[in-house]
């Protein structure tokens, strides 16, 4: 098995079709390590707040460990 690191980066938004605050994926990319995968969050964090790792309110973004058989 080969370990792979997903960046999930979710808001919560309205949704006009609901009513409702919904949460959204607004992006996610695949890392080998979780090294990797946390340094992204960090950068990530960075570009929205100024300040590493930190997200603005209604936002977060979260590092998912997933087991895939090799290609």
């Amino acid at each position: 098995m080969i370990e792979v690191w997903t960046l999930v980066f979710i808001n919560i938004m309205f949704s006009s079709s609901s009513g409702y605050q919904e949460p959204f994926i607004e992006g996610y990319w695949k890392y080998d390590t979780m090294i990797e995968c946390f340094q992204a969050r960090s950068v990530l964090g960075f570009e929205y707040t100024g300040n590493p790792g930190h997200f603005p309110e209604g936002t977060q973004a979260v590092c998912i460990r997933q087991e895939m058989e090799p290609a």
